[in-house]
């Protein structure tokens, strides 16, 4: 076990931090898809201070609150990305936290967990809920349309590629 772990990619080191740092707080794409999966999305910052941020993905013509990243200036292109297991299926109230709504083309049972794969304006969107067995969460099929959504904290943007 390790209390610091690095990430490296071509021999040059993307990130050094406590485990849970570079999980929860990656420094680059390359590192948020390194370690775990993560849903990425492509667009560009509307408007970014104190912390908070606001994106426009994809097709979407309203914006997304996520968490400001310094690097990026409005009107920036970016990346985003969110963990599928910080996604939730059927809950508001997370404030402020994005909501997307989509189709479902996938339902993957992988024992603990199902991963429910969901085709929106934002691109596809993969959430991971726990395997919930005959209780809430069972019902939903592919085809079924649902919300999904996510707290903006858990929404990291990364400078994207220039234009």
């Amino acid at each position: 076990m390790a209390d610091r772990v690095a990430v490296m990619r071509a021999g040059t080191i993307e990130q050094c931090d406590e485990p849970s740092r570079i999980y929860d707080e990656p420094l680059t794409p390359f590192v948020a898809e390194f370690i775990g999966q993560a849903n990425r999305f492509e667009g560009r910052l509307a408007d970014g201070q104190d912390g908070r941020a606001v994106v426009v993905i994809g097709e979407r013509e309203d914006p997304l609150p996520a968490r400001n990243n310094p690097a990026c200036r409005p009107g920036d292109r970016i990346i985003a990305m969110v963990r599928p297991e910080r996604i939730r299926i059927g809950e508001r109230g997370l404030e402020p936290s994005a909501v997307v709504r989509g189709r479902i083309v996938d339902k993957v049972f992988v024992g603990e967990k199902i991963t429910i794969y969901l085709e929106t304006s934002a691109g596809t969107v993969a959430a991971a809920i726990a395997n919930p067995g005959r209780g809430p969460g069972a019902h939903f099929k592919v085809g079924d349309v649902i919300d999904v959504t996510w707290a903006a904290d858990d929404f990291v943007i990364f400078p994207g590629l220039p234009p």
